[in-house]
């Protein structure tokens, strides 16, 4: 899979939002994605899709992608 960098504006963009919807809608607007190493620090429940997800960094625990790849951009990437 091919991930896009996070450029340096969109970085300076990311910081300036400063409530949830805010956060959410960057997200969603740029296409931010989990590069493999992210995903795979990111661990859960069998098969392909975990029921649960667990973020390696600071063990909170996710019920879908889109929460994962929110915590892990806000908290660990951007926080």
């Amino acid at each position: 899979m091919d991930f896009k960098k996070v450029t340096k504006e969109q970085l300076e963009e990311a910081k300036n939002c400063t409530t949830e919807e805010a956060k959410r809608a960057f997200i969603e607007k740029q296409k931010i994605q989990l590069s493999d190493e992210d995903l795979n620090r990111t661990v859960g429940g069998g098969g392909i899709i975990p029921d649960v997800l667990k973020c390696d960094k600071c063990g909170a625990t996710f019920e879908s992608y889109t929460d994962v790849i929110y915590h892990v951009f806000w908290e660990h990437f951007i926080g």
